[in-house]
């Protein structure tokens, strides 16, 4: 929480990925790369088009 930005909306994205390391998922495929980018050093993050 204390190396990436997750006030307000944002912590839903925060989430996913929290619960992602937890069943160690190391890949996004998403939409909405944007809401990721920030998280890029500890996931993949990757655009569905």
């Amino acid at each position: 929480m204390t190396h990436y930005e997750t006030g307000g909306k944002k912590i839903h994205d925060a989430n996913i990925i929290a619960t992602m390391l937890a069943y160690g998922i190391q890949a996004i495929l998403t939409h909405n790369t944007n809401n990721f980018e920030r998280f890029g050093d500890i996931v993949i993050v990757k655009s569905i088009g």
